[in-house]
């Protein structure tokens, strides 16, 4: 395995202290009938390597719950009829 180049790289990947992703001042606005919501206003983080999992399961289960609310409210009588 010593002589291996892909072990090396994987290696090297799993030990790198430089991020993967770098977001600087995010900002999310909302607009609604009633104004906007400053829902999210100059964020900033790194993501390392070793987040990079993490981060996708919290993006698959929040994708999954929100597209289980919208069939909810399109499919359920009770809420249809209000």
């Amino acid at each position: 395995m010593e002589g291996d180049p892909r072990a090396a790289r994987r290696q090297g990947l799993c030990q790198s202290k430089n991020p993967c992703l770098i977001v600087r001042s995010l900002k999310a606005i909302l607009r609604t009938r009633f104004g906007e919501v400053h829902a999210v206003n100059d964020v900033s983080f790194d993501v390392r390597i070793g987040e990079l999992p993490g981060l996708a399961i919290s993006l698959t289960v929040l994708s999954v719950n929100y597209m289980g609310d919208g069939l909810r409210d399109a499919l359920d009588p009770k809420i249809r009829g209000r």
